[in-house]
């Protein structure tokens, strides 16, 4: 089902839960779910990956591992199927206008937002983190 363009664009906020079956995500070889962050003045989406498990590479660095931000399945029953993560220590960035021509075309859709309490929680947790610089505080995690 296509969205309407105005809507489309509402969807695409801090604290918006997608799928995306896009092919940027081709190499990991399944689709992922991935929670906005925020939008820079610039207009790229800052969003982390929903894992259902903590990368081992996390294990080794104890800042990275602490912004594993646990969620619960029954949080997010419209499509947790079990307890999962949100890999807050990976920043990754998405043209704002190559999202939303992802959603129109299918290849991702919106599934649900982040309960205010967990936004809320991970805000926090980035803002006073080592891992990210001033740059990415100021454009993804700012008020």
């Amino acid at each position: 089902m296509e969205l309407p363009s105005a809507l489309s664009k509402a969807l695409i906020k801090r604290g918006s839960i997608f799928h995306s079956k896009d092919d940027r995500f081709r190499e990991i070889g399944h689709g992922k779910y991935f929670a906005v962050i925020g939008v820079s003045q610039t207009r790229v989406v800052g969003f982390f990956f929903i894992n259902s498990n903590i990368n081992p590479k996390e294990w080794k660095n104890s800042a990275r591992f602490a912004l594993q931000y646990p969620i619960k399945a029954k949080d997010y029953p419209s499509f947790l199927r079990h307890d999962s993560f949100i890999g807050c220590a990976s920043l990754q960035e998405w043209a704002y206008d190559d999202l939303l021509d992802s959603i129109r075309r299918g290849q991702t859709e919106y599934k649900a937002t982040l309960h205010e309490s967990h936004l809320r929680d991970i805000l926090e947790q980035v803002r006073q983190s080592e891992v990210f610089s001033e740059e990415e505080i100021e454009s993804y995690f700012g008020e």
